[in-house]
């Protein structure tokens, strides 16, 4: 259980301008536009009844700064899934999300046990529950071909953001290698590092063009 931490020269204000600081990248550059999945010939369009049933099951969770509760929606599901298949249809089929959908509420959680500056708070963002279910029907589209991907892609040792990937099967993955190599080797050197804040300062685009396709993992 987390318990509210408070620290001097840490407020709601301060982590804003903080939390503003490491999350705008003033030399941004748009990443070139790619075909979109729309425009494949195995693309299956959004249905109404896929909308209906993500609405119809959704779970109580945090609402967004829409202030439209998970409950609402799943209760009102029978009246909003047809407006809300066109728009998510429009969203997918531009490639593109609402300013709407993309505002957050950001809640502060300590990442260690006594937080002594800003850096030691994690922003949590509470995204609109629309754009969670939209989210969640894009995975319909990106799980498939993260299980069967093209020959030159591998994502044998990639274990966040896909199904069934978690750190518990990063781990087994590491244990049966290495329980492998020491059949045949006398010993097996391990490096192992801990990113826990690249991501406050490394720039994605940066990042993944140095890291080249096929390159050893896990990662994590």
């Amino acid at each position: 259980m987390r318990h509210e931490a408070v620290v001097d020269g840490v407020n709601a204000h301060s982590l804003n301008v903080h939390s503003a600081s490491i999350s705008i990248d003033h030399h941004y550059t748009p990443p070139p536009h790619k075909l979109s999945v729309t425009h494949s010939a195995d693309f299956q369009p959004l249905t109404e009844w896929r909308v209906f049933q993500v609405l119809d099951t959704l779970h109580p969770t945090s609402t967004g700064l829409d202030q439209l509760p998970a409950m609402f929606l799943r209760l009102g599901a029978p009246l909003f899934y047809k407006p809300l298949t066109h728009l998510f249809s429009l969203s997918l089929a531009t490639s593109s999300v609402p300013h709407q959908r993309k505002q957050v509420s950001i809640c502060p959680v300590n990442k260690i046990r006594a937080p002594k500056t800003h850096s030691d708070f994690r922003p949590i963002s509470f995204t609109p529950v629309l754009s969670r279910v939209i989210e969640r029907i894009v995975r319909d589209y990106i799980y498939p071909a993260l299980l069967n991907p093209p020959s030159l892609l591998s994502f044998t040792d990639q274990f966040a953001f896909r199904p069934s990937g978690c750190t518990t099967a990063a781990l087994i993955t590491i244990l049966h290698t290495i329980t492998n190599f020491l059949t045949t080797k006398q010993f097996v050197i391990v490096l192992a590092l801990d990113f826990s804040k690249a991501f406050d300062t490394v720039r994605h685009s940066t990042l993944k063009q140095v890291l080249p396709v096929g390159h050893p993992g896990p990662y994590i």
